[in-house]
């Protein structure tokens, strides 16, 4: 028996032809999203400013507080009125690709509903529109609370920070 060997390691991406990607795509069952929300979760470190971050929560799963799946807002507030490839997750430092995501979020839009196809984490959600923006409107009015109430903390990404003025 022989072992099979890859010519490059693991880790590299290496980009699907589009065909693939429909056809592999396909096999995803999406998740209808009832309950969508945008919520803050405070982080803090001994000798680092506090954080807020913004995470998505859909059909009352609590985010994972101890590695939160960041949300790029303004990827999030562009993607609520366009169709295309948004990166709604990213890195704590605001790179997608400092946290391996490289495909993004495809966004369609069809009357009501908003159906987002996360290539990176092979996952579908589609959501009444509606309900997303109202979820984003009111978890921006949350993170201006946070930040009114403490002034030492500081939004995470950094590029969240023009969201919430």
């Amino acid at each position: 028996m022989r072992l099979l060997h890859w010519p490059v390691p693991v880790h590299v991406h290496v980009e699907w032809p589009k065909f693939l990607r429909r056809i592999l795509s396909r096999a995803i069952e999406p998740v209808q999203v009832n309950d969508v929300r945008l919520r803050h979760l405070v982080d803090t470190e001994e000798g680092e400013p506090d954080s807020l971050i913004a995470v998505l929560e859909f059909n009352n799963d609590h985010a994972d507080a101890d590695d939160p799946e960041h949300i790029d807002l303004n990827q999030l507030k562009a993607s609520l009125d366009n169709d295309g490839t948004f990166f709604i997750w990213t890195c704590s430092c605001g790179g997608p690709g400092c946290a391996g995501l490289f495909g993004g979020v495809v966004v369609a839009h069809d009357g009501r509903c908003t159906t987002w196809h996360d290539l990176d984490g092979k996952r579908k959600f589609v959501f009444m529109s509606q309900d997303l923006r109202a979820a984003f409107d009111r978890g921006i009015m949350e993170g201006k609370t946070h930040l009114n109430d403490l002034p030492k903390i500081e939004p995470v990404p950094e590029e969240n920070c023009s969201v919430y003025q």
